[in-house]
């Protein structure tokens, strides 16, 4: 081998690594940031990332913004295990925002409610009821606050 044929393979090699870690560190930021940059600017917006970490499909049954409200990025009418979506409300007046989701888990399971509130102050929460309600635990994180709301659910 020459020189030249060296210098090449190994340079060849170096771009090939580096653009590697370039597309990992993408997927990483990618994956750890899957609700940020989803709200509309102007306006003010809830986003709630609902994942299923269950073993259960969701189905939806009903959704519902506040009357100042509408959806832009709407739920999905069904939501699989190890899925995740994120729904986007937009209203027109700040400090007066609601958006609500609603699932059945499986055909016959319990209710699952996802509601996030913008009346005076930003609150969110959830309500698991009916058959079989305790094996479906959720949990919630407010991660950015009025006017451009984003919350996370994960549905265990």
């Amino acid at each position: 081998m020459n020189t030249s044929t060296i210098g090449h393979r190994t340079v060849l090699a170096l771009l090939t690594g580096v653009a590697g870690v370039g597309v990992a560190a993408a997927a990483i930021v990618g994956a750890g940031s899957a609700h940020a940059g989803t709200m509309p600017m102007g306006t003010p917006s809830i986003a709630m990332t609902i994942t299923n970490h269950s073993g259960t499909d969701e189905f939806m049954l009903n959704d519902l913004t506040s009357s100042s409200g509408s959806w832009m990025n709407a739920p999905q009418p069904f939501l699989a295990p190890g899925a995740s979506e994120t729904v986007v409300a937009i209203g027109t007046t700040p400090g007066q925002l609601s958006a609500a989701v609603q699932y059945r888990m499986g055909d016959s399971g319990p209710d699952v409610r996802y509601v996030v509130n913008d009346f005076a102050g930003v609150n969110a929460f959830q309500w698991v009821w009916g058959p079989q309600a305790s094996q479906y635990p959720i949990s919630h994180t407010i991660d950015s606050g009025n006017p451009y709301i984003n919350t996370t659910f994960d549905q265990w």
